[in-house]
């Protein structure tokens, strides 16, 4: 009787783990007193920069805020595609603006190929933003703070802030507008999973000229993202 054998050959799979970018080992302090401005920025260039994380999805690249910590900030950017962006709980990313004043906060530091979407040189910097991004997940369980009350102070109860904004804008120019919490801008394949979003100076998340964006599993919109609701998502 003849036999025949069939062989199979066995494959393994190797998960390739995720470049992990720590903010902390680029300088961030994440003690609530110290501006992180300089480290955070530090760490998107150096996840940027990596070779790793080429192709379309994301997951290969991680940028990590650790807990615990508080890291106070200016205006960031999501600025390295195909990428994770992690908050963990127990961690906050907190505008330097929650300590009572808006001196400092810039005005005209984005630009766009679409003016009248509100990246100009009048418009307030959104606290995030997300400016052709690709494949970029922002997640965690962690707090992010946009320290929007003193701008709800000086905006004389509109949406716009003649008061901090000073004498380069007219008080009734929709571009003296109070800085988003979110801004997603010429973007695609932005995922938003897990965070609290806290004490926005203006509206929440707004997606403009982008695709393929998934808000999922939010610990929780505050009532102050909650005032305006109807304004969650514009696209």
């Amino acid at each position: 009787m003849r036999m025949q054998w069939l062989c199979l050959a066995s494959l393994t799979v190797t998960a390739v783990e995720a470049e992990v970018f720590d903010v902390t080992k680029h300088g961030a302090k994440g003690d609530g007193k110290t501006r992180d401005d300089g480290a955070i920025e530090a760490t998107f260039r150096a996840c940027a920069a990596t070779a790793s994380g080429a192709g379309t999805g994301t997951g290969s690249r991680e940028v990590l805020f650790p807990a615990p910590g508080t890291y106070i900030t200016g205006p960031w950017e999501l600025a390295c595609n195909n990428s994770v962006v992690t908050i963990e709980p127990g961690a906050s990313v907190v505008s330097f603006t929650a300590n009572g004043s808006t001196q400092g906060w810039p005005i005209g530091a984005l630009t766009s190929p679409e003016p009248s979407q509100g990246l100009t040189d009048k418009q307030a910097a959104p606290f995030i933003l997300s400016h052709y991004a690709r494949n970029v997940t922002l997640r965690g369980g962690g707090t992010l703070d946009a320290g929007g009350r003193p701008f709800w102070h000086e905006s004389c109860g509109n949406w716009w802030c003649p008061k901090w904004a000073g004498p380069r804008v007219s008080p009734k120019s929709p571009y003296a507008w109070r800085p988003f919490m979110l801004r997603i801008d010429h973007s695609t394949g932005i995922a938003i999973e897990g965070l609290r979003f806290e004490a926005t100076a203006f509206w929440c998340i707004v997606p403009v000229h982008s695709e393929h964006i998934e808000i999922s599993k939010l610990v929780r919109l505050t009532s102050t993202c909650a005032l305006a609701a109807h304004f969650l998502i514009q696209i």
